[in-house]
């Protein structure tokens, strides 16, 4: 039975630490190539490039033909002999002999346990406390608005207005909304408005607020890569960028003018982790840059996009546990 456990541990060891090493490095991939992606093919299919450390977490362990016939060592098969660990005055003996080759063994095996353990429950730990702060942020901002006004509704979205946020907002995984500032604290033009509802009403046709709760489980996950708060971030910058490729195809130069106005008098502070802001202060030049770009063409985009493919399936292939 000890033996059992100590295999289960192990297993569930090597596959954790395999996987958050290769989710490691497919972010740092992504890291490096979005931005020469966004330019090439468009902020779309950069904001995809999410996608690929995302799948490989969820991958589950995949058998090897190259491993079919092999046996997975047990601690107790890596221990020494008894030959080798008996001491000579004992092996005379074969009584006290296998008695102490047995208590050797067992303590071996429940030293690596309690590692292993004790491994386990801190990177547990450390991610239960980061989804938990980042859950308390998202709950202090939805009692923010408990004294939210409901204006109207656009389809199933119920859009509010509320003084607690500083720009336009949208929640709600179940209940979708959206929340605007009043116009005291951001008077904005109708044509301004239709365009920051229109940007937060692509958030949830999108599936973004979805995709940021899968995020933040990720990033909990994660807490202890040195590059996770970099990543967060940049995933965030795409998943705008791309929210307003969205929202600009086929649009005309003044409605694009229009929308980077908008854009530059909405800059609101941080946001809950679980929701999407229409743009946050630290990234807005770079936000108004980018909608200074032409688009990518068809041409370039769907090439883009089945190399993205080919690549992905390749990259899952080969850090497949």
């Amino acid at each position: 039975m000890t033996g059992a456990l100590s295999l289960g541990l192990d297993g569930f060891a090597g596959w954790l630490a395999d996987t958050l090493l290769a989710t490691s490095l497919l972010i740092l991939l992504v890291l490096l190539v979005r931005r020469p992606v966004a330019q090439l093919c468009g902020p779309r299919l950069a904001y995809a490039l999410w996608a690929l450390p995302a799948a490989r977490l969820i991958l589950p362990p995949l058998p090897s033909p190259w491993f079919a016939g092999d046996v997975a060592p047990t601690a107790m098969n890596a221990l020494p002999t008894m030959e080798m660990t008996t001491p000579w005055l004992l092996s005379a003996d074969p009584v006290l002999a296998a008695a102490s080759d047995a208590i050797m063994s067992v303590s071996r095996l429940v030293s690596a346990e309690a590692l292993l353990a004790v491994i386990a429950l801190l990177w547990a730990g450390g991610a239960a406390v980061a989804m938990t702060r980042l859950w308390l942020a998202h709950r202090r901002m939805l009692a923010s608005l408990d004294d939210a006004e409901l204006v109207e509704w656009h389809g199933s979205v119920r859009l509010y207005r509320s003084g607690a946020v500083t720009g336009p907002l949208a929640f709600g995984l179940m209940a979708p909304a959206i929340v605007l500032p009043d116009d005291e604290r951001l008077p904005l033009t109708d044509a301004e408005r239709a365009l920051a509802i229109r940007h937060e009403l692509a958030h949830h046709s999108r599936g973004d607020l979805w995709a940021n709760a899968f995020a933040v489980l990720f990033a909990a996950l994660h807490w202890f890569h040195p590059l996770i708060g970099r990543a967060w971030r940049a995933f965030r910058f795409d998943q705008e960028a791309a929210c307003d490729t969205t929202v600009l195809d086929r649009s005309t130069p003044a409605e694009k003018a229009l929308y980077a106005r908008t854009l530059a008098k909405a800059a609101t502070g941080r946001a809950s982790a679980f929701a999407s802001p229409l743009i946050g202060q630290e990234r807005l030049k770079e936000r108004l840059f980018m909608l200074a770009q032409p688009p990518a063409s068809v041409l370039r985009r769907r090439t883009g996009a089945a190399l993205a493919v080919i690549s992905a399936l390749g990259l899952l292939a080969l850090t497949a546990s």
